[in-house]
């Protein structure tokens, strides 16, 4: 988590937070790169990635991820590993 939080350049998001999106990302598997993104980007993440590539899921991968989606080079499937909850997000009752 240390690595992630290090690497912020969001004035307009809270430690507190950036710490539960980073929490929240690890434990659905997602990369570390998409994460910081996502917390560098918020609340606007979401903008310029067509839904083809998210598929309204909850995990909106960086730009590199997002191109090489688009590209047909891997999933947004592939991308998520050593996930430690086994439930899709979101989930109800986890917050």
């Amino acid at each position: 988590m240390l690595d992630i939080l290090n690497k912020l350049d969001n004035r307009n998001i809270s430690v507190d937070r950036a710490k539960f999106f980073i929490e929240k990302g690890l434990l659905f598997g997602y990369p570390q790169c998409c994460i910081l993104q996502f917390i560098n980007r918020f609340p606007t993440a979401a903008e310029g990635v067509s839904p083809e590539v998210h598929k309204y899921q909850g995990f909106i991968p960086c730009e590199e991820h997002t191109k090489q989606i688009e590209e047909g080079k891997i999933t947004l499937e592939s991308l998520i590993v050593n996930r430690l909850y086994p439930e899709n997000f979101p989930k109800d009752g986890l917050k």
